[in-house]
């Protein structure tokens, strides 16, 4: 096919392009021509034939006319038979058409020709085919008398018909010709020769022969669309003109040289950025092998992948990307170019745009910065004993850092160290492992970090760390791994320091918090004692000066001892060992309290003090609720010591939000007191801290009070937060989580203070296995005033042969027993079927959380720590214990008071050392002659218990000295004996994780015991009329 121009202008010259046949002119003149041959081929080939085949039918209509008008003369003589006058007729119409009639003759009814007698020998008759045949029948009546046939000549109807084609042939050349003529002319005038100028025109457009600033190609423009087209091709011209000269602005400017090659490798376009960069002219490179550009050696390869990609051309191989190659100068030098090449077709044929820059400058700098970097890269690996290695995984080159060579104390132009030389000198202990991650590393590609320890020499040892990881190129193909290697010997020595330092600081840390709880044991056990004694002082009649004295020792005992608790206090919370206690507690309780403590001492200064709790509070919580009233009492006490005369301070509680059974509460204490400054909110909340040394002055305290509270709010999961203006008044706010009871619906003031929180579990049958007597003792006495019937055992052992004897609803379970403990007396109750069911709970001294999980873990149910809170094993006795056969209330044995607990107020008055009566009648409930038999048989027991712990220690078990110390620990914390208790506590520490310190901490266990002893011995130079105890056993 040929394009539309080049056939455009084909008619004014001949044409290169053997495709191109018609030229303009014959495509004008080619229609009417067309037209005309249209028209004679419908005269010849349908209007002649139509013509002749109807003047033949008229022709043969008119001579059977004349025929049908002989043939009634000859029917006339037929019927009057006379043959001689129907001959005659027959001659006489022979006669009359003599020119166009032939072969006339008359047949009678049996075809026997009857006229002419002879055939005819006329030597001018045509020839057959030109010859029309007639047949007329004579009858009459519907009888045929014969029939008369001729041969009729239509030649000269075919001659008339002839001639008129010819006269129609001749009129239709004549118009043919005028109107081409007339055609041809106006054409020329009218096309043709406007083409031909606009022809001339695209050739100068093509050639650039024309004058930028003559914004017109073609003037004389015709008024019709030839016009418009020489208008169009103006524009056309003119717009192409402006991007011409737009482009080699471009290229002129172009800072990159720009070099266009024909699909020969020819040079079809040289920038001047080129000629500056290659150092050629224009001219001296037009129309040259663009491999004259480069250097020799690279010449041959440039032919063949030029030529392997003309035959195979993927445009996206070379489009859009920058390859850095080597060009080459007039003068002959080489130099290193950037090379993008892009691919366009022109006018049919592929053209190569390459875009050139000289990087000579970059590839300097680059070498400097290289050479800088690796400077720079060599002297902080120095500094940061920090080394790397470079693996190439094609050739399986190994590179090291120089600083690697210092890190192994090898020489640096020693030569490259291979493999097998870095492996000699890792630690033989570390050896598989860094081997296997290297193998990991270069076979799966998984990256490592590692620290191991090498042997330079000379009984030297490094700590290092290596990390490792494989580059992938751009289409994930590993190329090479790299690691780094760091001297880090520096900074393990300095952690071996530092976990020595941290242990010294815990070993203080603890050396603190075990001398504040021993001193506040020893402080608080006169203390005791002073508070004891001035309260009944008080009670006598005292002179004026007498009861000031007394008032003030007995005020100033109690400051002291609220100090010592804040002192105790805070050192739990420093050393991480107060704990939060989950438990029932009931907000009534706690306020009214509180209401107590602080409305004391309100009404002593003279400052009001409200109470506000939202009635939708429930009633019952899960919580610490002692806790609870410390934080409040604190914040509290606090707002009326900072509260002048007259002034007024406001507790308020509501719920700030429920989810389920989880609830927050919002506590605020609002004072108008002296408020606080922006300077002193800042360490409000640090120890030993008040507002200023004049506050300290005035008010008193320690500062402690404060900082505890906000330590408990965290730890319980609230937060605090105050605000406060001096002279304004402070308010605190407390927010804390707590978790209300199931199906306790009954909100603050509205429950029942006589309703007990728990069922009766009278009936209950228990197993006790316990080895010590007087915890034995305790806690009969305990379960029994309960109704509950209880059968004892004294190890794990007698627990299983009672359980096979007899049923139990439960078993009460020490886990630290001779013979089998509880821990295996659990397993074992566990591994037979029938049992279980059977609720088990831990009773022990052991109270952290780990012993906790081992008791669970052993088959246990449930946990409760000695000293055994009475309130707490109830609850966990409903929980788990279904009681087969109740008893009513009225069928329980009736728990035994004593007679006259005021007989023996020596007990409470006279202070035991080394023992806290109070605790130790809140464990017996109150009752002081069964507190007295706990505490002499507590003494009888243990007097021997230095040569029962050496025996101990004799035995075969090996926890056989640990569990002696864990039985003193449980019942020393039973009857109150705090100190021996703790000490009891570390001494059994010491047999599980530290031997050496056993003889250090049994020696502390025997100072508390026989202190605790002598005390208990000298408890019946003191005792008043006992109390008789009927004692019932299981």
């Amino acid at each position: 096919m040929t394009t539309d121009h080049s056939w455009t202008w084909g008619w004014i010259g001949s044409s290169s392009n053997s495709e191109r046949t018609l030229t303009l002119r014959s495509k004008i003149l080619l229609p009417p021509i067309i037209a005309m041959a249209l028209v004679w081929a419908a005269i010849h080939f349908y209007w002649k034939p139509a013509e002749t085949d109807a003047a033949k039918e008229a022709f043969i209509r008119q001579n059977n006319r004349l025929l049908a008008v002989g043939q009634s003369d000859v029917l006339h003589h037929l019927l009057e038979r006379d043959l001689a006058a129907a001959f005659s007729a027959m001659e006489t119409l022979q006669a009359l058409y003599h020119d166009e009639w032939f072969n006339l003759s008359l047949y009678d009814e049996n075809g026997r020709r009857l006229f002419p007698l002879f055939d005819e020998t006329r030597q001018n008759r045509p020839s057959k085919d030109k010859l029309i045949s007639l047949r007329q029948p004579v009858e009459v009546a519907g009888t045929q008398l014969g029939r008369i046939e001729v041969d009729i000549a239509w030649s000269r109807e075919q001659q008339r018909i002839n001639d008129s084609v010819r006269e129609l042939d001749l009129m239709l050349l004549i118009i043919v010709v005028l109107l081409l003529s007339v055609s041809f002319i106006a054409q020329y005038r009218l096309l043709l020769r406007p083409f031909a100028r606009i022809k001339a025109a695209a050739r100068a457009l093509a050639a650039q022969d024309h004058d930028p600033a003559n914004t017109r190609y073609l003037d004389n423009i015709p008024n019709d669309e030839v016009g418009e087209l020489m208008h169009s091709f103006n524009e056309m011209a003119h717009r192409i003109s402006e991007k011409t000269t737009r482009l080699r602005s471009v290229i002129d400017a172009a800072v990159d040289g720009i070099i266009v090659v024909d699909s020969e490798g020819r040079v079809r376009e040289f920038s001047p950025a080129a000629e500056s960069i290659f150092g050629h002219t224009k001219s001296a490179v037009l129309n040259q092998n663009v491999a004259m550009l480069m250097p020799e050696s690279m010449r041959g390869a440039h032919q063949s992948s030029f030529a392997a990609y003309n035959a195979n051309r993927r445009p996206e191989r070379i489009m859009g990307k920058t390859r850095e190659l080597t060009g080459l100068r007039r003068g002959g030098a080489t130099f290193p170019i950037d090379l993008a090449v892009s691919e366009a077709v022109v006018d049919g044929e592929v053209h190569y745009i390459g875009i050139i820059r000289d990087i000579s400058e970059r590839k300097h700098a680059e070498e400097q910065l290289r050479r800088s970097q690796e400077g720079l890269l060599a002297q902080a690996q120095k500094m940061t004993g920090l080394g790397s290695w470079e693996l190439d995984l094609d050739n399986n080159t190994l590179l090291w850092s120089e600083e690697v060579y210092r890190i192994l104390d090898v020489a640096i132009d020693s030569g490259n160290i291979a493999l097998t030389d870095f492996y000699a000198k890792v630690h033989p202990d570390d050896l598989a492992r860094v081997r296997a991650a290297r193998r990991r590393l270069l076979e799966s590609h998984v990256p490592f970090s590692i620290t191991y320890r090498v042997q330079p020499g000379n009984g030297l040892q490094k700590h290092v760390s290596e990390r490792a990881e494989v580059v992938f190129g751009e289409k994930g193909e590993p190329l090479k791994a790299v690691g780094a290697v760091q001297d880090i010997s520096h900074q393990m020595r300095e952690a071996q320091r530092l976990e020595q330092a941290l242990q010294v600081a815990e070993a203080a840390t603890r050396s603190k918090s075990d001398f504040l709880a021993t001193m506040s044991h020893e402080i608080r056990t006169p203390m005791n004692a002073i508070i004891g004694l001035t309260s009944l002082l008080l009670r006598e009649q005292l002179r004026g000066k007498q009861r000031e004295y007394v008032e003030k020792v007995h005020t100033s005992a109690n400051g002291l001892l609220h100090i010592i608790n804040d002192i105790l206090d805070v050192s739990k919370i420093e050393s991480g060992n107060l704990e939060i206690e989950r438990r029932e507690f009931v907000l009534d309780e706690v306020v009214e309290q509180l209401d107590t403590v602080i409305g004391i001492a309100a009404r002593e200064k003279g400052v009001i003090f409200a109470v506000d709790i939202a009635p939708e509070l429930p009633h019952r919580y899960v919580g610490d609720g002692l806790r609870l009233q410390q934080i409040l009492i604190n914040l509290c006490s606090n707002a009326v010591k900072f509260t002048d005369s007259g002034g007024r301070v406001e507790l308020a509680a509501s719920v700030l939000g429920r989810f389920d059974q989880q609830i927050r509460l919002r506590f605020i204490v609002r004072d108008s007191g002296i408020g606080i400054s922006r300077e002193q909110a800042e360490r409000l909340f640090q120890p030993f801290s008040q507002g200023d040394s004049s506050t300290t002055r005035r008010y008193g305290g320690t500062g402690l009070g404060l900082t505890i509270t906000k330590k408990l709010v965290e730890i319980m999961g609230g937060i605090i937060s105050f605000t406060s203006n001096p002279g304004q008044g402070t308010t605190f706010v407390v927010e804390l989580p707590l978790q209300t009871i199931a199906g306790a619906i009954e909100t603050v003031g509205t429950s029942d203070p006589q309703a007990s929180p728990l069922p009766d579990l009278a009936g209950a049958h228990l197993l006790l296995a316990e080895d010590h007597e007087v915890n034995r003792l305790l806690a009969v006495d305990l379960l029994e005033a309960h109704g509950i019937r209880v059968t004892t055992a004294d190890n794990g052992q007698q627990a299983l042969d009672l359980l096979q004897a007899q049923p139990f609803d439960g078993v009460l379970m020490d886990c630290m027993m001779p013979i089998m403990d509880g821990y295996e007396t659990t397993r074992r109750i566990r591994q037979q079927p029938r049992f279980a069911k059977l609720p088990v709970i831990a009773m022990t001294a052991n109270a952290m959380p780990e012993d906790r999980q081992r008791s669970l873990a052993s088959g246990m149910n449930d946990h409760i720590a000695k000293p055994i809170d009475e309130m707490e094993l109830l609850r966990k006795l409903n929980k788990w214990v279904k009681v087969a056969e109740p008893r009513r209330a009225s069928d329980a044995p009736a728990a035994v008071q004593a007679a006259d607990d005021s007989a023996d107020v020596a007990l409470t008055a006279f202070p035991l050392p080394g023992i806290d009566t109070e605790k130790g009648l809140a464990v017996a409930r109150g009752k002081t002659a069964f507190y007295r038999r706990m505490l002499k048989m507590f003494a009888s027991s243990k007097r021997d218990f230095e040569s029962l712990f050496r025996a101990a220690q004799q035995d075969t078990d090996p926890v056989c000295a640990a569990r002696a110390a864990h039985s003193l620990k449980g019942v020393s914390a039973n009857i109150g004996a705090a100190g021996l208790a703790n000490a009891a506590q570390y001494l059994r520490e010491a047999c599980e994780t530290a031997p050496a310190d056993i003889d250090l901490r049994l020696a502390d266990v025997l100072a508390e015991l026989d202190t605790v002893i002598a005390g208990i011995d000298r408890l019946d130079e003191h005792q008043q009329p006992d109390d008789s105890v009927s004692r019932h056993s299981a």
